[in-house]
């Protein structure tokens, strides 16, 4: 697996620098240079760049690029909005405004310098439509996609930014000046709105540096007001003569130590390179995103497209691994049900067959078997136990006994004699005497009570202190309890 190294790559008119990043440290460059009597674009320092990073096996999951002033034209634009998005929506019709000429064929980049109730001060940067092409696909032929292409001095003023704060005392504005072995680049510091790009200037082959910068500085202190504590100044070759400088600007003029002293500088110095390019590449791959997000020309031309590319493919995996699991998962589930079907269909099966063998008459299951073999059970005991005879009916033994019963209860208090008891099939005959005409109707009660059936009963006249009846029962036929 690739480390979380940043690779951060600047193109200047006729060199390339290669800056691999790795949590603030240097861990691997390259510089490379057109020589006079070579010929050369864009595509050939792209194409010889990635060549390099390809031989030394840099290892990196993010590249970044960095555009030299050369490549790009910087504009001053007003804005009525003070939000990003909406200034984002209108910029390029405000740019049109001031440089007056179509800007369809540039990419437009911006960064707010300062904002108000009346809008926003911005500057824009435009670039060549043909200039970013050339990079891109050279660079995306070497598998290298850059998620961003930035403006030099945007890297730079990220840079000072972060590392000011020892130099500068609160409450002064100042200009900071870096020049490197092509460029010369001036910066804003304002303790209300931070660091920001003022402008750019090109430097011959042959130039006395204090002189330009005397020439150059009166230029930049006039566009951006008179009111600046101090100028520090950084050069490359070191060959500012800050004394001079100070004297004829009429302001302090002080070196900027720890740009030579950073991780960037050090390892310049190592290579014998120009620091401030490597400190524009360095400043490439550092750049937060936030930092970066409207200094990005790749925003409005050929917008970047990896990470959305890695995500759509993960995402479309993803869908393609929850849908397999989700289909063997409900594979599973069908199954286990259709498994779990034909075990009840033969469980069912099986009980059909012992149901209707053991239960006369029944050719299918009912909706309960359980309570109707319990019914069965009960039928079974019923007559084993005299209570029914074998058509569910009450037996003719459980009939005696009611009225055995009956008579027990009777007996005593009625003075009651049997004489005679007949049991036919449906009817049960008593003939006897009671005590008294009372005691005979108080043994029909105890009949009824019984529930053995319709009972009926003739009496005659006492004869001899004795109340003669004769009884006859028409049983009802009932079924045991269920």
């Amino acid at each position: 697996m690739e480390s979380q190294n940043a690779l951060g790559l600047y193109f200047g008119k006729t060199q390339a620098t290669a800056v691999c990043v790795n949590k603030g440290a240097v861990v691997g460059t390259v510089a490379l240079s057109l020589e006079a009597n070579q010929k050369g674009d864009l595509q050939t320092l792209a194409h010889w760049i990635a060549e390099q990073c390809k031989e030394l096996n840099f290892k990196y999951t993010e590249v970044s690029v960095a555009l030299d002033s050369a490549w790009f034209m910087q504009h001053s634009v007003r804005s009525e909005f003070t939000q990003a998005r909406q200034i984002g929506a209108t910029v390029r019709f405000d740019t049109e405004e001031v440089v007056a000429s179509d800007i369809s064929n540039l990419a437009v980049a911006f960064e707010i310098t300062k904002s108000d109730d009346h809008g926003s001060a911005l500057n824009v940067f435009t670039a060549d439509h043909s200039s970013l092409s050339q990079i891109l696909l050279t660079l995306q032929s070497h598998a290298l996609d850059p998620i961003r292409i930035l403006p030099d001095i945007g890297c730079l003023t990220d840079l000072v930014q972060k590392n000011l704060d020892t130099d500068v005392q609160s409450g002064h504005c100042v200009l900071i000046c870096l020049i490197s072995q092509t460029n010369g680049y001036f910066l804003k510091y304002d303790p209300a709105t931070g660091v920001h790009p003022v402008r750019a200037f090109l430097l011959g082959s042959h130039t006395h540096i204090t002189e330009v910068l005397v020439r150059e500085s009166f230029t930049t202190m006039a566009s951006v007001g008179s009111n600046q504590g101090s100028l520090f100044v950084y050069s490359t070759n070191g060959q500012v003569e800050t004394d001079v400088l100070s004297q004829r600007l009429g302001v302090p003029v002080a070196q900027l130590p720890w740009f030579e002293s950073s991780p960037w500088g050090q390892q310049a110095l190592s290579d014998e390179q120009d620091v401030v390019a490597y400190a524009v590449a360095y400043g490439a791959a550092t750049l937060s995103v936030d930092a970066g997000l409207t200094l990005d020309f790749r925003r409005d031309f050929m917008p970047y497209q990896g990470k959305k590319m890695r995500f759509q493919s993960a995402m479309k995996w993803a869908c393609i691994s929850a849908t397999l699991l989700i289909l063997a998962w409900g594979g599973r589930l069908q199954a286990n049900w259709f498994q779990a079907k034909s075990d009840c269909n033969a469980l069912k099966d099986s009980l059909r067959d012992d149901y209707t063998r053991v239960m006369p008459g029944k050719k299918d299951l009912p909706k309960n078997p359980v309570r109707e073999l319990e019914r069965a059970i009960r039928e079974i005991k019923n007559v084993q136990g005299g209570r029914l005879d074998l058509g569910g009916n009450q037996s003719t033994l459980a009939k005696l006994t009611l009225v055995l019963k009956a008579i027990n209860q009777c007996y005593q208090p009625t003075g009651l004699e049997i004489d005679r008891v007949n049991i036919a099939l449906a009817t049960i005959s008593i003939s006897g005497t009671a005590a008294s005409t009372a005691g005979r109707l108080q043994f029909q009660n105890a009949l009824k009570d019984q529930n053995i059936g319709d009972i009926t009963m003739q009496g005659g006249s006492e004869k001899n202190g004795r109340a003669p009846f004769s009884i006859s029962i028409k049983t009802q036929a009932s079924r045991g309890n269920d």
